[in-house]
């Protein structure tokens, strides 16, 4: 039976500042420009009997999506609203589900499992959950859904390999990059590309397919394995990828050229998430802990401010275009938690 509840998040000090706080968002100068005297502002949050929570997407209207296991009944997904309203929810009855990404208009995507499969699912803005399985498949998900509620995710072939579908106009369209044994496609912008990966002979690559189907298969230069994040507005896709000696973050812009780069001092960095404006949010290791980076459009690394203030581990999901950052952290309690970044 799916469930929702809907409660006010809680932040450091007093539990109503997280709805005081969403009016403070401060945006930034041209190029996200960082101002060494400016202090951003962290919000903490969990939905109500959370042991680990799990932030999957932040939206440009400052929704957020991820999912939490709650003490008592499992795994549940949760939406956190701009004023701080937390509203969670279970599509699967038995807590038994998680989420991957949040549209432009706030429907939220990901899969469940239950006694007879997994599933996909989009959880729409009016509460309303749909259930999304490509025909025939005992298995499946969803990793995204447009403005336009175009749906993308994957299902089991029952031959073994993976392949991607489309929902749109009340009907199924399964595809696959040419000579790929597994598809998994990753992200959907309102313009109906869809960026992903997928596996041949030769290792894993990186895809993007556009609105008419046209595919187009790459790699960033000299990458054994690729990995794909995000998608933006224009169809900038960022990942990370492997080149046998390091692991770097990639921009792919939509004419096909590749910007790559490496926190100073890293060996390997993450990204999570892109804004339309080309900024890039995600994550690098330092020594046995994790901490957070925003890479401004103009080339600009910050790694100094982004990381929830004494968590030993910070990991960013996503940033929007009012350089809002929110993503998860590993508290001094052993938990995770949920925070929003805004300046």
């Amino acid at each position: 039976m799916m469930q929702e509840q809907t409660v006010l998040s809680r932040s450091p000090g007093y539990s109503l500042r997280g709805a005081m706080l969403a009016s403070c968002v401060a945006v930034a100068a041209a190029g996200f420009a960082f101002d060494a005297q400016a202090k951003p502002v962290f919000t903490t949050f969990d939905p109500p009997n959370s042991q680990d929570t799990t932030v999957v997407a932040i939206n440009d209207k400052g929704v957020i999506a991820g999912y939490y296991v709650d003490q008592y009944t499992g795994t549940e997904g949760f939406v956190r609203a701009a004023d701080g309203t937390i509203t969670t929810f279970d599509p699967s009855g038995d807590g038994n589900m998680s989420d991957s990404s949040i549209s432009s208009k706030g429907a939220v995507a990901g899969d469940f499992l239950n006694q007879t499969g997994s599933f996909g699912f989009v959880r729409y803005p009016s509460g309303k959950i749909t259930t999304y399985n490509y025909p025939g498949s005992p298995q499946g998900s969803v990793v995204g859904v447009n403005a336009s509620g175009v749906v993308v995710g994957a299902y089991d072939g029952g031959d073994y390999h993976s392949h991607g579908f489309v929902f749109a106009k009340g009907s199924y369209t399964s595809f696959d990059p040419p000579g790929s044994g597994d598809t998994i496609p990753v992200c959907i912008n309102d313009a109906g590309v869809i960026a992903g990966t997928f596996g041949d002979a030769n290792g894993v690559h990186g895809f993007v397919m556009a609105a008419d189907g046209t595919i187009t298969t790459w790699d960033p230069p000299g990458s054994t394995v690729t990995s794909v994040f995000g998608i933006n507005a224009s169809g900038a896709v960022t990942g990370y990828y492997a080149d046998g000696s390091q692991s770097p973050a990639y921009i792919r812009a939509p004419d096909g050229t590749f910007t790559t780069f490496l926190v100073p001092d890293t060996a390997g960095t993450s990204a999570a998430g892109i804004n339309s404006k080309g900024d890039v949010t995600g994550g690098y290791a330092s020594g046995s802990n994790t901490h957070g980076y925003v890479r401004t459009a103009n080339g600009k690394i910050d790694s100094t401010k982004i990381d929830y203030p004494d968590a030993p581990d910070t990991f960013p999901a996503g940033i929007n275009t009012k350089d809002a950052v929110a993503g998860t952290y590993d508290g001094t309690d052993d938990y995770s938690h949920g925070f929003l970044r805004t300046r």
